[in-house]
């Protein structure tokens, strides 16, 4: 556990060396009482914004705050224009595609380009940050391997069905999704299918 570095004048009173003790400014480890003590305009200023903070008013339904988690999902909410944006590669190629591709070439694509893991990931995010808009459809149940297909292409298709169930019920129209790590995002589109036009577009 941290200790706390104390004050100007000599070591911490509270004698604090537990998960209390955190990083200051200037590299200090301090506890809350000490960090108050040395910079209290900054502390102050600190209570004044989150105070602030939760003055704002939020959505009912989008109660969602920024975040991330280790499936490489993130989301966040745009109170301007009530727009849903959700992080993650395979779901923002799948969302780009869908309308421009048949379902079989997008489910190829994805399938041949993405791990299993990023598969498993991207449908965790889905029913995550989408729970109550595929209630109900084939996002929710949990798939495994058997010997006629592995659980991750069942999972893609699940995916798929999710976002035409979303659109059905025209709230595809209010989520955005985006990518961050653009090398996990095919360069090409599901309509060039022809494995040797894939092969000559990742070797340019």
């Amino acid at each position: 556990m941290p200790k706390c570095e104390g004050r100007p004048s000599g070591p911490c009173p509270f004698g604090k060396n537990d998960r209390s003790v955190h990083l200051s400014q200037g590299d200090l480890m301090l506890c809350d009482q000490c960090e108050s003590f040395r910079f209290p305009d900054v502390m102050n200023a600190r209570a004044k914004n989150a105070k602030s903070a939760n003055k704002r008013p939020v959505s009912a339904s989008h109660v969602n705050s920024p975040s991330a988690s280790s499936t490489g999902c993130s989301s966040n909410v745009n109170q301007r224009s009530s727009s849903h944006v959700i992080l993650n590669e395979l779901l923002t190629y799948v969302g780009h595609y869908r309308n421009c591709s048949s379902r079989d070439a997008i489910l190829r694509v994805a399938g041949w380009f993405f791990s299993p893991t990023e598969v498993n990931a991207a449908k965790k995010c889905l029913v995550d940050e989408l729970g109550e808009l595929v209630h109900g459809t084939s996002a929710v149940t949990e798939r495994r391997s058997t010997t006629t297909r592995p659980a991750h292409e069942a999972e893609l298709e699940d995916i798929v069905s999710a976002f035409d169930h979303i659109d059905a019920n025209n709230n595809l129209n209010r989520i955005t999704f985006a990518a961050v790590n653009l090398s996990r995002v095919p360069s090409y589109g599901p309509e060039e299918v022809n494995i040797c036009s894939i092969s000559d577009k990742q070797i340019q």
